[in-house]
């Protein structure tokens, strides 16, 4: 099922429903959308990866940057903030929350620690990755917010070489 359809220029913002009685599908004929205004954003969000090699363990830094759309920084934008890490077959977990302000370049700096991991505790025939999720989010003073979202992964054994060799070798003459 697909199509498409135009709403009024002067259609009311807000929740719209979408309902097609003509198909019956197991209860996904019907969807709710959002209408709003367009506004256009007046600046931006970015966060930069820190540049230096990462092993699992290390705490490591993530610059977050607040500009206007012209370039210039805007200072003291609220940034609130939440750090989690997700390890395989234990799952997600939150470990940082907080606030802070930009500073007077429209930055701030993010420290990011996790004890929870140190190289002499895992032993040398087990690999371990680890994914952080940093998500910021931006708000100034008329209300304006927006948010981002960073992944940087870990691991003890940062290089993975794979070499495809055939289960079974034949050995000729």
């Amino acid at each position: 099922f697909s199509g498409s359809y135009t709403i009024p220029k002067d259609a009311a913002s807000g929740e719209w429903d979408f309902n097609s009685e003509d198909y019956e599908m197991d209860n996904l004929n019907s969807a709710t959308f959002h209408v709003e205004e367009y506004k256009r954003p007046s600046f931006k969000l970015v966060l930069t990866k820190p540049k230096t090699e990462l092993q699992l363990g290390d705490s490591f830094n993530v610059q977050i940057k607040v500009r206007s759309f012209a370039g210039a920084p805007l200072t003291h934008v609220r940034l609130q903030y939440h750090v989690s890490r997700y390890l395989s077959g234990i799952g997600e977990e939150e470990i940082l929350r907080g606030e802070s302000y930009s500073n007077e370049l429209g930055e701030s700096k993010l420290v990011v620690r996790d004890s929870s991991f140190h190289l002499s505790n895992i032993r040398d025939d087990v690999k371990i990755n680890v994914q952080y999720t940093i998500s910021v989010e931006a708000l100034d003073e008329t209300g304006e917010s927006h948010q981002q979202d960073l992944d940087i992964s870990l691991s003890n054994r940062p290089v993975n070489i794979g070499l495809p060799i055939p289960n079974v070798v034949e050995k000729n003459g």
